[in-house]
């Protein structure tokens, strides 16, 4: 009988995706979440951004404080510009440039499902997800099995360190959402999602708010 609280992991591993930068997880780390956000809710042609906090941290699956300690961190060190109120809105605007908006770009980016974003309790094991979901879906796109995944390259696409790459992975295997083939001395282990791991609705839904 099919549950009805549950979905297998392979018909929603693709849903309502938050598009991480590579380029962010490995310079602003977990401030990549509120960023993706940001990317979504801005206007493609001018950048200019005025949802409410509250609106952010629902489409981040962030709580709401950690998207402002986030937004005030992502001005200091000028990858987005605060604006201020403008015109008659009661909340405050931001601007992202347009470097930051452009898909059609070079610039490479992970996805990271919002469920998965609201399940998965910390950074490391978000992010690392992330990257096992995008490889899922490069083999499917061109049809061929390249699973493998070193730790070094884990680290390299995640802002992550050689440590918490690892304990992201142990604690991913641990929750059965991946499976893991260890590879021999000379090879990576080959990473691959859990297809038919049980994802809760309430994840889903967004009954639940992220950590």
């Amino acid at each position: 009988m099919k549950s009805t609280t549950t979905v297998a992991l392979g018909e929603v591993k693709n849903r309502d995706c938050l598009a991480l930068l590579r380029t962010a997880t490995q310079k602003v780390k977990a401030r990549t979440q509120t960023l993706a956000a940001l990317r979504r809710l801005a206007d493609r042609d001018t950048g200019h951004m005025f949802a409410s906090i509250k609106t952010i941290a629902q489409i981040a699956c962030l709580p709401e404080r950690g998207v402002k300690r986030h937004l005030k961190y992502l001005v200091c060190f000028l990858w987005i510009k605060r604006r201020g109120r403008v015109k008659q809105r009661r909340t405050v605007s931001y601007m992202l440039p347009q470097h930051l908006l452009n898909r059609d770009s070079a610039q490479k980016y992970s996805l990271l499902p919002r469920w998965s974003a609201r399940m998965l309790p910390s950074w490391g094991e978000r992010v690392i997800f992330s990257l096992i979901v995008s490889r899922d879906k490069l083999c499917e796109r061109v049809n061929e099995e390249r699973y493998e995944y070193s730790i070094k390259a884990l680290s390299r696409d995640s802002g992550l360190g050689r440590h918490a790459v690892i304990e992201a992975k142990q604690k991913l295997l641990e929750r059965r959402i991946i499976t893991i083939y260890c590879g021999d001395a000379m090879s990576a282990d080959e990473l691959t999602l859990n297809l038919r791991f049980p994802v809760p609705k309430k994840y889903i839904d967004g009954s639940v708010v992220g950590e």
